[in-house]
């Protein structure tokens, strides 16, 4: 019995020192990994915040742009309505008078509207 107890004991310690001879060569090397990939979850965490930033700030310019190029559209638009009313009004001041009255003397399917 004692010389089981020997040989278990005998295996035990071969057993501790190839888990020793393990943890010494593959841990280390593990949380070496285990550190490099943190590092890059937080670099990539703030490669991520920047790119939405710049995402942010060019949506913001083209949202301002786009209002800016719709007013000045707007403001073209009734700059050229000015215009036109501007034309038909010295174009009616050219009409003298008397072409007025025969105009509106013509039936209705006769006249021409400007």
């Amino acid at each position: 019995m004692n010389g089981l107890l020997t040989i278990s004991n005998f295996l035990l310690i071969i057993a501790l020192i190839i888990i020793i001879a393990l943890w010494r060569k593959y841990i280390p090397s593990y949380l070496v990994e285990k550190g490099k990939n943190v590092v890059t979850k937080e670099d990539i965490k703030v490669i991520t915040e920047g790119v939405e930033a710049v995402k942010a700030e060019y949506s913001r310019s083209v949202e301002e742009f786009k209002n800016a190029l719709a007013t000045e559209l707007e403001l073209s638009k009734i700059s050229h309505a000015e215009l036109q009313i501007h034309k038909t009004e010295q174009f009616v001041k050219l009409i003298p008078e008397k072409s007025v009255k025969m105009v509106f003397s013509l039936p209705p399917e006769r006249r021409i509207y400007l």
